[in-house]
């Protein structure tokens, strides 16, 4: 009888456990929507753009225990942040466009409905060059790697349904960076 009890004992046990883990652990989606800043030096002056980032990404975690996972992260956004500037001389625009983020992340799990992430990884942006002077217009788009960290929150909604609010910062070659503040609603599977 005393055998019977302990395994009872230790199903619920791994039950719970398995509960548990599942909040930090497997696939999940986000759709994600905020404010981006972008910021392109230059020589003398640097041009400075806001607007709005839009996208989504995937990703898969792994719990290490209880309430730590390290996961995978994938995303694609896009964004309305552009600059422009024009005298009678010439006139420049750029417009920051599609971000490809892959990297990783570690998620704490700080309550039942609350987690706690930091990521880091590669991005890389598109960037539109268009302009006119006296002599010619010119249409352009350039691609530049660089690093982005983050820190973020999960907040359970219901079931596997959760909002996201995230910060990060991107610094890309030619000393272009972003600073982007997301909120999201994600989907854990």
């Amino acid at each position: 009888m005393k055998s019977i009890a302990r395994v009872a004992a230790l199903a619920a046990a791994s039950i719970t456990t398995a509960a548990h883990a599942g909040d930090i652990s497997g696939p999940r989606g986000e759709l994600l929507v905020g404010y981006d800043h972008v910021s392109m030096g230059f020589d003398e002056d640097s041009a400075n753009a806001n607007g709005v980032a839009f996208g989504g990404g995937i990703g898969y975690d792994i719990a290490l225990a209880s309430r730590f996972s390290v996961g995978v992260d994938g995303e694609i956004t896009g964004s309305s942040s552009k600059y422009t500037e024009s005298n009678p001389l010439y006139s420049l625009g750029i417009k920051y466009g599609r971000d490809l983020y892959a990297g990783g992340r570690v998620t704490f799990q700080a309550s039942k409905n609350v987690n706690l992430y930091a990521k880091v990884g590669y991005t890389n942006t598109r960037v539109k060059f268009t302009g006119d002077d006296a002599i010619e217009h010119f249409e352009r788009s350039e691609n530049y790697n660089g690093v982005r960290a983050g820190v973020g929150a999960q907040v359970r909604v219901s079931g596997p349904l959760y909002g996201a609010l995230e910060y990060r910062y991107s610094n890309y070659e030619a000393n272009l960076s972003r600073h982007q503040v997301l909120a999201g609603i994600g989907y854990r599977f």
